[in-house]
């Protein structure tokens, strides 16, 4: 019996992460506006997916942590093989419920910003700005100081515009307590 070719449906498997992390919500800042609207779905996405697939991944006893093809399903490394396995999905489970703790107080903003319609704008200078590996355009850690020189951090996801400048000072809508930045516009000078 000849054994099928399933090479569509492995490049789907692959690709199927870029998509739902990287086009889909670029996707949604794109084509949706405003633009704070577009992050706010695409930011949504990515918590609900994150967490998802990360439990998911973590708990399906189906998933190969270690595919046939990696160095680890070696015969040499047959012993340690279930540890190290044990070890990812460990990670995997934790990322997806640290995502589903910051969805879930992402989630309640959103609920309280749309039911009430009140939309919480601050100012600041930008002190510190740092992204993962230099993708600026998926996260930007932001450190502020604020009218009252104290110092808040913020994260602001799937930017299409270029880096926040440091020493700058910006006008941000903020989603409080997952401290999420859904626009920023830069200002001359802070108003009081």
């Amino acid at each position: 019996m000849k054994k099928k070719n399933n090479k569509p449906a492995g490049c789907i498997r692959k690709c199927l992460p870029f998509v739902m992390f990287f086009a889909l919500p670029f996707g949604c800042v794109l084509l949706i506006k405003p633009e704070w609207l577009g992050r706010l779905l695409a930011t949504g996405i990515f918590f609900c997916l994150g967490a998802g697939l990360g439990l998911w991944y973590g708990f399906c006893p189906k998933s190969r942590i270690i595919t046939k093809e990696a160095k680890l399903s070696n015969p040499e490394f047959k012993k340690v093989k279930p540890r190290i396995t044990l070890i990812l999905r460990t990670l995997f489970v934790t990322l997806g419920l640290i995502l589903l703790w910051q969805g879930l107080f992402f989630s309640i903003d959103t609920a309280e910003m749309m039911a009430k319609s009140n939309y919480t704008f601050i100012q600041g200078r930008v002190k510190l700005n740092n992204s993962p590996f230099g993708m600026w355009f998926l996260r930007q850690g932001i450190v502020l100081d604020d009218k009252e020189g104290k110092e808040k951090s913020y994260g602001l996801m799937y930017s299409l515009a270029p880096r926040l400048k440091r020493n700058t000072n910006y006008e941000f809508l903020v989603l409080r307590r997952s401290r999420i930045i859904l626009e920023a516009r830069e200002l001359k000078e802070m108003t009081k």
